[in-house]
């Protein structure tokens, strides 16, 4: 794989077409293997028969093979942001699901004896074999972060009693007071992951677009429980749409020029260069693909006048109203919060 021309060619699809179809469950776990395959920021370890095996921060889900693609998407749909892309998730038929969790052997560790932070203890978050220090932390973090969620599920409970759901879940960022090594390690694993899953696609003629999904975990958490870990400790991170047909994509025609900037003796190499965008001009945005391809800045033009004419699938109206209408003052002004911007709500 020419993974120069590869990179090159991926883009960031932001619609499907009616035509768009399910890929082969052979593909899908070719590109779940893929994604395991890569290397984890280690930063912890289990003991199995006397041997440290590194662990990776996530689990991967996919959801259509229990039945749960609509109910994903619906979740993704109410409570994400209106970007340059379909935030509705009009003809999707394939999704992984990154989820991020505690480690289940941390998690068999009812309790961790509290580690002094001396200059002996660095050696700790380097070595698997000397990782208490780490084990510590990483539980500290995910007992905080249940405390958080379960706070803001006690309130949705709340809410639902009292007939007052009128609202959208606020965003969230789930992960903001984990400890930096702990985080550094979570973001490392997933990127590798996630890239390797992409290029994985495009080799094999597929197409992926991208949702960050870790704003809605209060939702996913009060819909799904523990499904996904005993206590609760995990949140849903990227979903990864995989598709044959895209509408359409998005992609900065400026790529070009600056990895063509690039030589054999090139010592320091600056993507963010103004010298790659002033000197040469605006580059021809070369497309191959049987689908439109804009930069971001026509895609915000697209997406007003194209994608919010789209209505919003009937599946996710009964989701809604089941979910979240019922329990409203006002469903239809509900309703309209959680999907403008984002497609047709008349």
């Amino acid at each position: 794989m020419n993974t120069t021309n590869t990179a090159r060619n991926i883009v960031q699809v932001t619609g499907w077409k009616n035509e768009n179809r399910s890929i082969p469950e052979e593909h899908i776990t070719q590109i779940v293997k893929s994604s395991l395959n890569m290397q984890t920021g280690q930063y912890t370890a289990f003991l199995h028969n006397g041997i440290h095996h590194g662990t990776k921060p996530f689990k991967i889900w996919i959801p259509h093979r229990e039945g749960e693609l609509e109910n994903v998407l619906s979740l993704a749909g109410i409570h994400s942001i209106a970007q340059n892309q379909d935030q509705v998730f009009h003809n999707v038929k394939n999704v992984i699901v990154y989820l991020v969790t505690e480690p289940d052997h941390i998690s068999e560790k009812k309790e961790l004896a509290e580690c002094s932070q001396s200059e002996d203890d660095f050696m700790s978050w380097m070595c698997v074999k000397l990782d208490p220090q780490m084990n510590w932390k990483i539980k500290q973090d995910w007992d905080g972060y249940n405390k958080f969620i379960n706070e803001l599920l006690s309130d949705e409970k709340v809410k639902r009693k009292e007939f007052r759901y009128n609202e959208k879940l606020k965003a969230i960022v789930p992960f903001h007071n984990f400890h930096g090594e702990h985080l550094t390690a979570i973001y490392s694993a997933l990127g590798m992951a996630m890239g390797t899953a992409s290029l994985q696609t495009q080799a094999l003629g597929y197409h992926t677009q991208f949702h960050t999904a870790y704003r809605a975990t209060v939702a996913w958490r009060d819909f799904y429980g523990n499904k996904f870990h005993s206590e609760g400790k995990w949140y849903p991170h990227v979903l990864q749409i995989i598709g044959t047909h895209p509408r359409s994509a998005k992609s900065n025609p400026y790529r070009t020029l600056i990895s063509d900037s690039v030589d054999d003796v090139s010592s320091l190499i600056n993507p963010n260069d103004l010298h790659n965008f002033s000197e040469k001009g605006v580059p021809n945005f070369v497309n191959d693909n049987k689908f439109d391809v804009m930069d971001p800045n026509q895609h915000s033009v697209h997406l007003r006048k194209d994608l919010t004419d789209q209505p919003v699938p009937e599946y996710q109206k009964e989701f809604f109203q089941k979910h979240y209408g019922r329990y409203s003052s006002d469903p239809k002004k509900l309703f309209e919060r959680c999907y403008r911007g984002k497609a047709r709500i008349a």
